[in-house]
């Protein structure tokens, strides 16, 4: 990360990543005729339980932990069909770009 927080075009890729999550999961949940908001909540379920196991750590750790907080946020906004699970990605995209863009960390100078 530069001093001055991240750029534009790394936001773009983080939420090309989440976007792609949002992708693969609505894929499942129509192949296995479910409702988005009960394939949420079994992702959820398996990151929580895998987290928990403690056998994943480093990067791949974080990368669980986001994707986690991501599927959170679509399930707290409940998306009750395919229409809804859409605008709800589209929701929290837009606004872990806000976030993203929004991290300055503010370097202290050793005195």
């Amino acid at each position: 990360m530069p001093p001055s927080g991240y750029s534009t075009e790394q936001a773009r890729f983080a939420v090309s990543f989440l976007r792609s999550c949002a992708e693969a999961l609505e894929a499942e949940y129509q192949s296995d005729c479910k409702e988005p908001l009960v394939a949420l909540q079994t992702e959820i379920t398996q990151i929580q339980q895998e987290l928990a196991g403690g056998s994943i750590d480093g990067p791949a750790r974080g990368v669980l932990q986001w994707t986690l907080g991501f599927y959170e946020s679509l399930a707290n906004l409940r998306p009750g069909n395919h229409e809804a699970f859409q605008h709800c990605v589209g929701e929290v995209l837009e606004e872990t770009t806000r976030q993203i863009l929004a991290i300055h960390i503010v370097s202290s100078s050793a005195g």
